[in-house]
């Protein structure tokens, strides 16, 4: 039973003889793998940047910290 209008990334036969053949599948494949990609750079590599320049605003805040508090 599925839902209709979602495809099922796939190499079952049944569904090959259902949609298309091989290359339907492989132009799926490739379609979902590229979703994946734009997703990934859209969401994940800004957080993960915004992260990284937060941890070092800190580590340098601190460290000017500990050089005034010496002085």
């Amino acid at each position: 039973m599925g839902i209709r209008g979602v495809r099922v990334t796939t190499f079952s036969p049944f569904e090959m003889r259902a949609f298309g053949d091989i290359a339907y599948e492989i132009t799926k494949k490739i379609k979902w793998h590229g979703t994946n990609l734009m997703s990934t750079w859209s969401s994940m590599i800004p957080a993960m940047v915004g992260t990284y320049a937060l941890v070092k605003w800190a580590e340098e805040t601190y460290h000017h910290k500990l050089l005034h508090e010496r002085d």
